[in-house]
């Protein structure tokens, strides 16, 4: 055999294991009937549900680089949304919302569900979140839109990007989104989107917006009912996404009480698929948070913490929490006067996360609102030991050890 001919089967032999290494399987796909409209589904794992719901220009196979590890620990449902890849281009009025509580019944979904969605997939999120609280466990939201909220002629025409000569061609339109468009896809994520165009040329009905007029509206926008919105919320956000979608996320973040954001750098409006590392991590700590609080529900603050450090030790990844995070609750139980619940969140941050001077701070901070003096002093110091120049930590020891003399 030529050394050609071995470079050839070699490069065949490779590229086939790097499909099966990346191809999906799934336990159960089909399609669900909503009032004579095929909604196409797929589903994998077992466990808590979790439910995709993509964006307005993709389907479901952006989440890809999501499903396998969520499958390692919830059964995982991602359906195309109507004329969206598989599903039925919709002939009649319908409703997004109905057709997610379509997806819960044809699962027969017993509990509530974790929800992730992507722009207009959050906000569908959203609505249905507020038409059925019961049924909602967490939501996720990426790069998202709320229903209420007006746009600007920047979004619309995509900070000038978007020409009437561009969106009157049907090739160069279709070639847009993911070729010529910087806030989708970071024009930095070169691979990230070549596969969101290659997704998109490979269903361009996606791209039949004539269905968007077939949609009926939320009986109440989400904005200004946002407050009603109880659950744990994510938001994420590219950094080089477009103004509109920030300004939509500010909105969110105040609204939903229970909220926490975070901005990725060097990603568009599909961090997902951008980032699929660092947002995976995000969205691992966050699940993590919503099983320990729940161990908090069951059992109360010092057991749950304890556990959470005992999960350390045996693994890590399963239970870890953003740093940030767990901080920021911390601070706010600490605010509402419960110290106790406060000092066992962040003694579970100092656990987590040893190297870190910030969580030795807020720790001392918390003892020291409980008049543990000298649990205060001692971890204001080893605050110094990791950063001599901390100020903060200084001047508190001064006014801790001055009080403590009178």
């Amino acid at each position: 055999m030529t050394k050609k001919l071995i470079s050839i089967a070699l490069a065949i032999f490779f590229f086939c294991l790097s499909s099966n290494a990346t191809e999906l399987k799934f336990d159960d796909s089909g399609y669900i009937d909503v009032s004579g409209c095929k909604l196409f589904y797929e589903k994998t794992g077992t466990g808590t549900p979790i439910i995709l719901v993509h964006d307005g220009l993709l389907h479901r196979e952006t989440w890809d680089h999501q499903v396998p590890e969520l499958a390692k620990r919830f059964m995982v449902i991602r359906y195309d949304r109507r004329g969206y890849g598989k599903s039925d281009i919709p002939k009649t009025k319908y409703s997004n919302t109905a057709d997610l509580l379509a997806v819960y019944n044809h699962f027969n979904l017993k509990e509530s569900a974790i929800l992730m969605g992507c722009s207009a997939g959050s906000r569908i999120v959203m609505d249905f979140t507020l038409e059925h609280p019961d049924k909602v466990k967490a939501i996720i939201l990426i790069g998202p839109v709320v229903s209420g909220f007006t746009s600007t002629s920047h979004m619309s025409n995509r900070g000038g990007h978007l020409t009437k000569e561009i969106f009157n061609d049907h090739d160069r339109f279709l070639k847009y989104w993911f070729n010529v468009d910087p806030y989708n896809t970071s024009p930095k994520n070169k691979e990230a989107r070549a596969e969101a165009d290659r997704l998109l040329q490979a269903n361009p009905q996606n791209l039949d917006f004539e269905k968007n007029y077939l949609s009926l509206p939320p009986a109440r926008p989400a904005l200004k009912n946002l407050g009603e919105i109880k659950v744990p919320a994510l938001i994420i956000g590219g950094a080089d996404d477009m103004p509109d979608v920030h300004a939509h996320i500010g909105a969110i973040n105040a609204g939903i009480e229970n909220s926490f954001r975070e901005v990725v750098p060097d990603s568009g409006h599909l961090v997902h698929m951008e980032k699929p590392d660092v947002f995976n991590h995000l969205l691992f700590n966050f699940l993590n948070e919503i099983n320990f609080l729940d161990d908090v529900a069951k059992n109360g603050f010092e057991t749950a913490s304890n556990n959470y450090i005992k999960g350390l030790e045996i693994d890590r990844d399963s239970v870890l929490v953003g740093e940030s995070r767990i901080n920021q609750l911390g601070y706010q139980y600490l605010n509402k006067g419960d110290v106790a619940a406060a000092i066992y969140l962040l003694r579970m941050n100092v656990a987590a996360y040893p190297e870190s001077s910030n969580t030795y701070d807020s720790l001392a901070e918390a003892y020291n609102a409980d008049k543990q003096y000298d649990l205060a002093i001692s971890f204001y110091k080893k605050v110094l030991e990791l950063n001599p120049d901390n100020a903060h930590a200084k001047r508190q020891i001064e006014i801790i050890e001055s009080e403590m003399k009178k």
